[in-house]
């Protein structure tokens, strides 16, 4: 009787000092904000549980209503949280952040009419000052997915980033990616020529009065500034005038985002190395080639990031702290 006792205390106790450790080992997480002229700007900065110096990355999202988690109003797959947490189970900080117009940051101004995407080049380049005057951070990589490649690119110009990471960074610009895809879609052969139209006019600077109802969510005359200042910047040519290590992250069942474009971002120059997730798709997570089945992973939260993903990005991390610690 005596024995059992002892044996239910031992496993009490066994119990116990496991959800201490557990609770001891919590992240910190804590939302931060960011005052501009427009007005405040959000984001969520996650810590792991150690006291020691740690390397942060900025996470940087993708194109569209993308918020800082790497969701839309009616697409929710997380893979930006995601990552932040993969990335803080290996001792590495985070701070993701929503867009100007968009979740948290929508009444942040300015009007949609009025948006450049070097406004976004701006915040993310001011959230990367509030990240490195954080307590306990030591070294930061920018961490960019789809269009936010190119915004990390900009951001990191004048910053004391030791490295980038672009996760399925267009190779080309955004007009001639936008008209493929488009090309590509089920869209109506009518449609597909009008986008193309569209398109050809907005490289040319002249903004289009009507757009079809369908095409209005990609072509609203309220955007189309935005589209123009866009369409402006070659990623290659970019990523050529960056002086620290890059590594272009690809999925090699993107069907956004092909393994071409990794192959013409690797032109910009001996700083760039290339590393392929097998079968992760454009929201990173592990998905058949097959169009239907590889979108709908696209509105699965609860899928894990594709295998390999965190351990390659943070290894890229690891060896670019260290040889900027030396210096």
């Amino acid at each position: 009787m005596r024995t059992l006792l002892l044996r239910r205390v031992w496993r009490f106790c066994a119990a116990l000092f496991i959800t201490v450790v557990a609770i001891s080992a919590v992240a910190e997480e804590r939302s931060v904000t960011l005052k501009t002229d427009t007005g405040t700007l959000h984001g969520t900065l996650l810590m792991p549980a150690v006291q020691e110096p740690v390397t942060a990355a900025l996470i940087i999202a993708g194109s569209g209503p993308t918020d800082r988690n790497g969701n839309q109003p009616n697409l929710h797959n997380n893979s930006l949280k995601l990552l932040a947490e993969g990335l803080n189970q290996r001792g590495i900080a985070s701070l993701r952040f929503d867009k100007r117009g968009i979740a948290e940051n929508r009444m942040a101004g300015p009007e949609e009419a009025r948006m450049r995407i070097e406004n976004l080049f701006e915040d993310a380049e001011k959230w990367l000052w509030l990240l490195g005057r954080t307590p306990r951070i030591s070294n930061i990589v920018v961490v960019g997915h789809s269009e936010g490649a190119l915004v990390g690119t900009f951001a990191v110009l004048r910053s004391r980033a030791v490295g980038l990471v672009v996760i399925a960074g267009p190779g080309v610009r955004a007009s001639e990616l936008l008209r493929a895809q488009l090309v590509n879609s089920n869209l109506p052969n009518r449609l597909k020529n009008e986008s193309t139209q569209i398109i050809e006019s907005l490289i040319a600077m002249r903004r289009v009065k009507w757009v079809s109802p369908e095409l209005k969510p990609l072509f609203r005359p309220s955007v189309q500034r935005y589209l123009i200042s866009w369409f402006l910047f070659d990623p290659v040519k970019e990523l050529s005038a960056l002086k620290i290590p890059v590594l272009a992250v690809q999925g090699t069942h993107d069907l956004q985002i092909d393994i071409t474009h990794a192959l013409k971002l690797k032109r910009a120059g001996p700083h760039v190395t290339i590393a392929w997730i097998a079968g992760m798709n454009h929201v990173l997570k592990a998905a058949p080639r097959e169009r239907l089945a590889n979108f709908a992973t696209y509105n699965q939260p609860q899928l894990p990031l594709a295998e390999g993903l965190v351990d390659t990005i943070v290894s890229f991390i690891h060896q670019h702290e260290r040889l900027a610690n030396k210096n």
